[in-house]
């Protein structure tokens, strides 16, 4: 098998036993990194050490996964240009295959205006200008207004 050092430097190729050897002068464990290669390549280090990086660098790639969500926010109020700028937003995000939660707040006695709310909500996805299925239907809750969009898939085999 071919040793290398807790540096990186290659000590050579050796029995099992004379690595293991090895490995027990300098306090360290003796870790087969490339089991298919002829000679297996193996490492001296210490192993607690090895478990902890592996662990470490798998949370990392967990954390990259929580961003699959974005969310839009916009009022009653909101005029015909700023509902654009935010429809763009969205269009954006789904173009880089996010969901987006649309939020429309509603404030005091704006929230019996249901007509003029699916009337805005109309609006908006017409704005969007891609072709969007709900990814949760319009649900109403007391600040308002919420659903998830998300860009159709052209594949009709899913």
């Amino acid at each position: 098998m071919r040793l290398i050092d807790e540096e990186g430097k290659d000590i050579g190729v050796m029995p099992l036993f004379e690595a293991l050897k090895y490995a027990q002068d300098r306090n360290l464990d003796v870790i087969e990194v490339q089991p298919h290669a002829i000679p297996p390549v193996a490492k001296l280090m210490n192993y607690s050490k090895y478990i902890y990086r592996l662990s470490k660098s798998s949370r990392k790639h967990q954390k990259t996964k929580a961003g699959l969500l974005k969310g839009i926010r916009f009022g009653f109020k909101t005029s015909g240009n700023d509902l654009g700028i935010k429809a763009k937003k969205t269009k954006m995000f789904l173009e880089k295959g996010f969901k987006v939660r649309v939020q429309i707040i509603l404030k005091g006695r704006e929230k019996i205006f249901k007509d003029e709310v699916k009337e805005k909500i109309r609006i908006f996805l017409e704005l969007i200008e891609l072709e969007t299925v709900f990814d949760q239907e319009i649900l109403k809750d007391y600040k308002g207004y919420n659903f998830t969009l998300r860009v159709k898939s052209s594949n009709k085999n899913v």
